[in-house]
């Protein structure tokens, strides 16, 4: 696969930069300073700066709605003014954010050919189609459509560069939950600016930009707020809840008297494995096992890295921990992580403790009960 990854990204980049050269020769003379051009070009800048001000949650730009917009709107060589305007102010604010230590790089140009590329698409849609002359219901359902076909062929181009660049398949990490949410704001966004302009022509489109670019910038606070609150409550390293979160979720569970099952899990002879095969190795069964795990539990069941190579899992059912728990027993013997030279088996040692949410009960006592489970378990082996 990796073969074809330079002739694949040359491909994209040639063919972008040929179709925005043919547009700027032979449709220059079409690019008109007027009202719509200059507006759309001022949302830009400040959707580009709200973007790289705030967050890199790429469901949150304007940029690819006003581009949308502009193909709709425009002669495509005005299109490809916007679509340069903006990839050249986003290399700007990488560039102050110290993301890029160079202007202009393969990477960039590769970023351009793909928004030349995709307003192509666009721009031909409503070309086929004669956007202007259809009623609103269907000027909506085609502006709908335009949108999420020009997500699913961006996620096509991108997921393919990384596939022939990793040699690994990319597209199972697709995000269907992030495609669906910019293609949301793709539509939202896009239709408010067509809508507004067919309404009330440059001052419509006026009063959507003013409404919609602190939208976004509220978007993208709530986006980030939740960014901040994931990373407050996840360990970094294998993605399980961290021990903050998880006396976090104890005390709830105890004040508000809600039954759970606890497992106390923790790797045997892991400072061996460390010592045998390094410490990267060892992170890398640590996340090796928590993905494992996490097949085992259902929504509303959570892994917590309690500390070093231990974890707990807290199941909302006794009846299923009481079953989890025999799952991972029997399944234990399955736990290894294949390396490109080895196959490292790990074996992991569990404790379970039920509460009945009728008693009293503290944090402590609970986390004693769960240690003194796991002392017995380990005399037991």
């Amino acid at each position: 696969m990796k073969k074809l990854f330079v002739p694949y990204y040359g491909l994209i980049v040639v063919l972008g930069l040929l179709i925005a050269l043919n547009a700027l020769i032979f449709q220059g003379s079409l690019i008109k300073f007027d009202e719509v051009f200059i507006l759309l070009l001022i949302m830009v800048g400040m959707s580009e700066g709200v973007f790289y001000f705030f967050t890199h949650h790429m469901t949150v730009t304007l940029s690819c709605s006003i581009a949308i917009f502009g193909a709709a709107m425009l002669p495509f060589s005005s299109v490809i003014i916007l679509v340069l305007a903006l990839t050249v102010l986003g290399r700007l604010g990488g560039y102050l954010r110290k993301d890029y230590k160079t202007w202009i790089d393969m990477k960039w140009l590769f970023n351009v050919a793909t928004y030349v590329i995709l307003a192509r698409v666009a721009a031909f849609a409503f070309y086929i189609v004669d956007f202007k002359f259809l009623s609103g219901i269907d000027q909506f359902i085609v502006l709908a459509t335009v949108c999420v076909v020009h997500n699913l062929l961006n996620v096509f181009i991108t997921y393919t560069v990384i596939s022939l660049n990793t040699g690994a398949n990319a597209f199972k990490n697709f995000d269907v939950s992030g495609f669906f949410t910019f293609s949301f704001y793709n539509i939202m966004f896009a239709s408010l600016l067509w809508f507004g302009y067919l309404s009330y022509g440059v001052l419509g489109l006026s009063f959507m930009a003013i409404m919609i670019v602190p939208l976004q910038r509220s978007i993208v606070m709530q986006s980030r707020s939740e960014e901040i609150a994931q990373q407050l409550s996840e360990d970094p390293l294998t993605h399980a809840k961290n021990r903050r979160c998880f006396e976090d979720a104890i005390y709830e569970k105890l004040d508000k008297q809600m039954s759970f099952s606890l497992l106390f899990l923790d790797l045997d002879r892991f400072k061996s494995i460390n010592d045998t095969y390094g410490h990267l190795t060892g992170d890398e069964i640590l996340v090796d096992f928590v993905a494992k795990i996490k097949t085992f539990l259902r929504q509303g069941d959570y892994i917590f890295r309690y500390g070093g190579d231990e974890f707990c899992i807290l199941t909302y059912d006794t009846n299923y921990g009481a079953i989890l728990y025999e799952l991972l027993k029997k399944n234990g013997e399955h736990f290894c992580m294949e390396t490109s030279d080895d196959e490292i088996k790990y074996d992991f040692t569990m404790s379970i403790i039920h509460y009945d949410g009728l008693s009293r009960d503290s944090y402590r006592n609970i986390m004693q009960k769960a240690d003194k489970a796991m002392y017995q378990r380990k005399q037991a082996v």
